[in-house]
C-alpha cells in the first residue's frame, strides 16, 4: 500500500503547530552541528534590586571608567582608612617616575610598626621594587623609604598627598603619613577613596603591581624577600584585578577591590569592615552589581555574572 504523502505532510504540520512557539529553547538555542548549544540570555528586567547586606560601615561601588555610583552606604562619613591610603602613596611615586632609581634604607625608614618587608639599614632597592613591597605586601617600611626618598621627610610627603588628593577631588580627606597607620587628624571617606582608586587604577604601572599574587625583593647583596599579596581576592579569580587591603585597630578591616568582567570594570571601597567577612562581602556586592539588572547613573549592568559559586 503506497504512502499518502499529502496526509503525512499534514500530520507533521499539525504537530509543529502544537509546539510552544514562545519556548526559550526554540528561540534562543542554536545547534552548532557538534551537539553543543549556545544560549542567548533573556532581555534584562528593568529597575533596581535590593543590594545584599555587608558588614562594612561605609562603602561605595563605582564604575571604574565613568565613575558612575552603583551602590553606596555612608560614603561621605570620614573615617581612618588604614593601608588603603597606600594607593595614594603609590600614585605619587609612580607619577614621579624614575622607578629604576636606587634607594638605600636608612634608620628612620625602619621606625614603624605593623606589616613590614623586614628591610634593613644599608640595603638598596630600586624605587619600583619598593613600590611592589608597598602594594603587594603592604610594607610600612617601604612606605617610609619611598616618602623620604621623594620628598625628604614624611611631613613633606604628606603635604604632597593632600595636594594630589585635592586635585583628584578628594576634598574630605587629610593625610599625615604614607602608610595609613592610625594618626590624629588623618581620615578619608569611601567616596574620596574611590576617586583616588580610579586614578590609581588607570596608571599602567600600578595596575600591573596590585593585580599580582606575589613578588620578590632582591637587594644589591642578593638578599631576597618574598612578597605575597594581602588582598585575598586576587587568589580567588582572575576577574579580581587587585587594588589594596588594610587593617588598623582604629580603622578595622578596609578594602579597595577592582573587577573586570565582560567589558565591565568596577571598583568597590569598604571601610570599617569585619576581618572575617570583608572579602566575601566584596564578592557578594560585585555579584549583585554585575549579575543583576540594575541601572546606575549613565550605566546599566545587565550581563549575568557567571561564576561557579553561589551567594
Amino acid at each position: 500500500m503506497g504512502v499518502n504523502w499529502g496526509v503525512l505532510g499534514l500530520c507533521f504540520f499539525l504537530v509543529a503547530c502544537e509546539s510552544p512557539q514562545g519556548s526559550t529553547q526554540s528561540r534562543t538555542a542554536q545547534g552548532d552541528g557538534r551537539g553543543v548549544r549556545e544560549f542567548r540570555f533573556p532581555p534584562p528586567k528593568t529597575g533596581k534590586l535590593t543590594p545584599p547586606s555587608i558588614t562594612a560601615t561605609s562603602a561605595i561601588l563605582v564604575d571604574a571608567i565613568t565613575g558612575a555610583v552603583l551602590y553606596e552606604k555612608s560614603a561621605d562619613t570620614r573615617r581612618p582608612i588604614a593601608s588603603t591610603q597606600k594607593l595614594l602613596t603609590a600614585l605619587l611615586v609612580a607619577e614621579a617616575g624614575s622607578l629604576g632609581r636606587p634607594v638605600s634604607l636608612q634608620g628612620p625608614d625602619l621606625l614603624v610598626i605593623g606589616t613590614t618587608a623586614n628591610l634593613q639599614i644599608g640595603e638598596t632597592y630600586a624605587r619600583g621594587e619598593l613600590l611592589e613591597a608597598l602594594l603587594i605586601k603592604s610594607a610600612n617600611d617601604a612606605a617610609l623609604a619611598l616618602a623620604r626618598d621623594q620628598a625628604g621627610s614624611v611631613a613633606a610627603f604628606a603635604r604632597k598627598m593632600n595636594s594630589r588628593a585635592r586635585e583628584i577631588g578628594a576634598t574630605r580627606s587629610h593625610f599625615v603619613n604614607p602608610h595609613g597607620l592610625d594618626a590624629v587628624d588623618q581620615s578619608s571617606t569611601a567616596r574620596d577613596l574611590a576617586k583616588i582608586a580610579r586614578v590609581a587604577y588607570r596608571n599602567p604601572e600600578l595596575f600591573r603591581i596590585f593585580s599580582k599574587e606575589s613578588g620578590e625583593l632582591t637587594d644589591g647583596n642578593r638578599h631576597r624577600k618574598a612578597l605575597w599579596n594581602s588582598n585575598e581576592l586576587v587568589y580567588r579569580s582572575p576577574m579580581y584585578t587587585g587594588m589594596k587591603s588594610g587593617f588598623t585597630w582604629g580603622a578595622n578591616k578596609c578594602l579597595v577591590a577592582s573587577i573586570s568582567f565582560r567589558g565591565r570594570e568596577a571598583i568597590l571601597v569598604q571601610l570599617q569592615g569585619a576581618q572575617n567577612t570583608i572579602f566575601d562581602d566584596a564578592e557578594k556586592i560585585f555579584s549583585w552589581a554585575l549579575g543583576s539588572p540594575i541601572a546606575g547613573p549613565g550605566l546599566a549592568f545587565s550581563s549575568p555574572f557567571l561564576v561557579a559559586q553561589s551567594y
